[in-house]
């Protein structure tokens, strides 16, 4: 990452969802590659409000907010500004990793706890969670996500309400044809990929035609358990970042181009 063009001719197929999915192909471009964006996963705001507002309203019960996703912290944080709590000294935020913690402070939340492993494993390893017992805590998700955090928050004697605020929709992508033409001329070098969903939904999108251009193509990943599922869809080539920041991805495509001829 010391030359502005290191990545250059290096075409990546971008799938996350709006608005961080965009804002990696703009960093992809400053540091000189070309991605095209088919962002996989469409964003719906399920958030009840009314279940918003009882939390609030019982706000003092509360000893931590959890965030799982920066999704979760944007379909949320506008409706909890609107209730206008005050927010007590012992109430502690908390983020799945620096991405969802980066949101959650530029939503004002100055102090936020996050793992350095991004996940619900690293952060379970945080001393803050080895014992809940008596403690109250909201976590704000996507519909069906994994449920370790909240099973492993009980067991460990907490008092979990979960607030789902979004759901994972397959998008309409009206102009499709002009990805499985790229996939089809082998234009596209590398796809990136920070979702299970979002992998299921690019395969869907793509066709049953197109399949083996795409299981060919070399697909980069944000986690083990997307390694797994690739395999199991039978991608030939995965390749694994240290974690869902734009820089991880980025850092891991300079990796990838390093090890391969990449030209116009």
């Amino acid at each position: 990452m010391n030359e502005k063009s290191s990545l250059q001719n290096l075409l990546v197929l971008v799938t996350r969802p709006m608005p961080e999915g965009e804002k990696l192909c703009a960093a992809l471009r400053v540091e000189g590659a070309h991605p095209t964006y088919l962002p996989t996963i469409e964003i719906v705001p399920l958030l009840n409000e009314k279940n918003l507002i009882k939390c609030m309203n019982d706000l003092d019960q509360y000893t931590l907010f959890i965030f799982t996703s920066p999704q979760a912290v944007f379909q949320s944080v506008a409706l909890i500004k609107k209730a206008g709590p005050i927010f007590p000294k012992t109430l502690q935020v908390a983020a799945i990793g620096l991405g969802t913690a980066k949101a959650l402070q530029s939503a004002g939340f100055i102090s936020v706890i996050y793992p350095e492993e991004w996940s619900s494993e690293g952060f379970l390893a945080l001393p803050l969670f080895q014992n809940l017992t008596g403690q109250r805590i909201a976590i704000f998700r996507g519909e069906g996500g994994r449920d370790l955090l909240a099973k492993q928050c009980e067991a460990r004697g907490a008092l979990v309400t979960p607030i789902v605020v979004y759901r994972r929709a397959l998008p309409r992508v009206d102009d499709i044809e002009h990805y499985r033409e790229l996939l089809q001329t082998q234009k596209i070098d590398i796809i990136v990929c920070t979702s299970g969903d979002g992998l299921r939904y690019l395969v869907h999108l793509m066709g049953a035609d197109y399949l083996p251009l795409l299981q060919h193509t070399p697909l980069l990943v944000i986690s083990e358990r997307l390694i797994k599922l690739a395999k199991e869809l039978q991608f030939d080539t995965v390749f694994l970042a240290a974690n869902a920041s734009h820089l991880a991805v980025i850092e891991a495509l300079y990796q990838y181009k390093g090890n391969h001829d990449v030209s116009c």
